[in-house]
């Protein structure tokens, strides 16, 4: 299994930093630089050892989720306990 994954969100600048915080203090990820199109901001986190720590953080424990993205989650959650410690 050789992709990266990628984790990404547009909002407003207000959103996407509050969140890049809560995901720095939960799931130990970097702060990454937000970007900026037609004053809509873009939230990036890529590697599939940031996008699992995020990933398992938002689904490992939920009963409030989209279906189509707990199946994505589930789909990679065993790859990546292959490849990421």
């Amino acid at each position: 299994y050789n992709k990266r994954l990628k984790f990404s969100l547009v909002s407003s600048l207000s959103a996407c930093e509050q969140i890049q915080n809560y995901l720095i203090k939960y799931c130990q990820v970097s702060k990454t630089k937000l970007y900026k199109k037609n004053n809509i901001y873009y939230l990036t986190y890529c590697g599939n050892r940031n996008v699992s720590k995020i990933m398992n953080f938002l689904y490992s424990k939920s009963n409030i989720y989209l279906e189509r993205k707990l199946n994505i989650y589930e789909k990679y959650k065993n790859l990546l306990k292959k490849t990421v410690r």
